[in-house]
């Protein structure tokens, strides 16, 4: 490691930015565990946002090859 380069990460580290996070990321009381019922709801809710984010990508590959299919392989013609 070069001068300048330890010299920076020094400089980094004594940073009160840095001690703010670090402080916050050790600190086993920054916020409470979950309660059953707050748990229980988030279950109860399901994977809404995954389903529809997989539907929408679904959607899109589809298409994708409609595209495909009408705008370069049916314009080619019947293989021979």
């Amino acid at each position: 490691m070069t001068y300048k380069t330890a010299r920076s990460l020094a400089a980094l580290s004594e940073a009160p930015y840095w001690r703010t996070i670090e402080m916050e990321a050790n600190d086993p009381h920054s916020a409470a565990p979950p309660t059953d019922d707050e748990v229980e709801r988030v279950v109860r809710a399901g994977p809404g946002g995954a389903i529809a984010l997989a539907g929408v990508a679904t959607v899109i590959m589809m298409a994708i090859w409609f595209a495909f299919y009408f705008f370069a392989f049916l314009p080619r013609g019947i293989i021979h």
